[in-house]
């Protein structure tokens, strides 16, 4: 655009000619083809659990919460949230229905998919307060000397929990495709 236009004010004044020249340049097969941006590969290095993937379902996941949405319950219009755990492996999805957006709510749906699927290893989430708070409740029961020799003693590892601000390209987007996808599915 600027070398069209150096050349263009060296012989004729234009009024508006930026507006002018970019409007010729967009109309143009070959500038457009010479002109478009590259693409941008996301060259984020793989996170381990993205490279190395274990083989058990659901023990690298992803915790989001999606809502709400109106059910009947005993006849009355009722709010409910959806708590969707995203396997990081299989890209599998497990909801569990929360009354609403409490932390008591998010511990139950978080045991009812331990019930399910056992105990994970890293747990993803995005930095919703329940899901932090939540987190450091769990942490904190783990890291408790009883529940730390129990572990040790039956080799089983303890569960990681890391958050990320939404949108954040070090997961690849696979969780905002998995959201997407039960959104488009339940609405």
């Amino acid at each position: 655009k600027y070398s069209v236009l150096s050349e263009l004010r060296k012989e004729y004044y234009v009024p508006s000619c930026f507006s002018v020249v970019r409007s010729v340049l967009r109309q143009c097969t070959h500038c457009r083809r010479f002109n478009n941006r590259f693409i941008s590969i996301n060259q984020n290095s793989y996170r381990d659990f993205r490279s190395n993937p274990s083989t058990i379902p659901y023990r690298n996941i992803f915790i989001d919460f999606l809502g709400p949405i109106k059910v009947r319950i005993k006849g009355e219009p009722t709010k409910v949230y959806l708590l969707l755990f995203t396997c990081m492996y299989s890209c599998a999805i497990n909801l569990e229905i929360c009354l609403d957006l409490s932390v008591k709510n998010f511990l139950r749906g978080f045991q009812m998919h331990v019930f399910k699927h056992g105990l994970p290893s890293l747990c993803l989430s995005d930095m919703g307060s329940q899901i932090i708070a939540g987190s450091k409740i769990i942490s904190e029961h783990l890291n408790n000397e009883k529940t730390k020799s129990y572990f040790d003693e039956n080799g089983i590892k303890t569960v990681q929990f890391d958050q990320y601000v939404k949108g954040c390209p070090k997961l690849g987007g696979i969780v905002e495709i998995c959201v997407k996808l039960v959104k488009r599915l339940m609405f």
